[in-house]
């Protein structure tokens, strides 16, 4: 049995009008979807209103040696300053969280920046650090031993 071939219409040909029953039909198709969105859309409203607050990741309580605190690029941590005075950065922002220059001579020469976390059980303060700026560590000889396996 012989195939008639489709008849190709001409390029500057206008589409056939839909029929009224396919435009109903995409219609009615068009107005179940969109409620069906409109449902979605409730349920993740609710979905998040129910969720807890995301906690913010603890502090990395990194360790740079004092020198490194006069020029530190606080950028590479992820940080910026909100805060100075004339001797460098007193507060800075990291993740949403403020943390705040400290000192305290009972621990050398140190300059650490820290925030209030809550309370433990006995109703202390807990802290988070985002940086410690230390000393320089002194470096003793390798002993004789040693530096002779070394070669």
């Amino acid at each position: 049995m012989a195939t008639l071939p489709h008849p190709t219409p001409p390029p500057n040909a206008q589409p056939a009008a839909p029929t009224s029953d396919f435009q109903s039909s995409v219609l009615t198709a068009l107005r179940l979807m969109y409620r069906e969105l409109r449902q979605i859309n409730a349920a993740l409203t609710r979905l998040a209103e129910s969720a807890p607050p995301p906690q913010p990741r603890p502090a990395p309580n990194l360790r740079r040696f004092l020198p490194d605190y006069v020029n530190f690029d606080w950028s590479q941590i992820g940080a910026e300053v909100t805060a100075s005075d004339e001797d460098g950065p007193t507060m800075v922002r990291w993740e949403g969280q403020v943390y705040t220059r400290r000192t305290n001579p009972k621990f050398g020469a140190q300059i650490w920046f820290s925030r209030a976390t809550g309370k433990d059980d006995a109703g202390e303060v807990t802290y988070e650090r985002l940086i410690t700026f230390d000393e320089l560590p002194t470096v003793e000889r390798l002993p004789s031993a040693v530096r002779k396996a070394l070669g």
